[in-house]
């Protein structure tokens, strides 16, 4: 819920800020944007674990 919120937002924000990009444009750079956010926190929070973890 909490990309899908991002996602809206990004792509208002988008919209306002650049106001010569076209629709597909915008709402393609704010899936790219939230796509890469997930991404680095799936990494991330992989990164962070040790086996111990893993195992409980």
């Amino acid at each position: 819920m909490h990309f899908a919120l991002l996602f809206l937002i990004v792509a208002a924000l988008a919209a306002t800020l650049f106001p010569a990009w076209g629709w597909p444009t915008v709402l393609g750079s704010a899936f790219a944007a939230v796509v890469v956010l997930r991404l680095l926190l799936m990494l991330g929070g992989r990164r962070g674990k040790s086996a111990d973890d893993a195992a409980n």
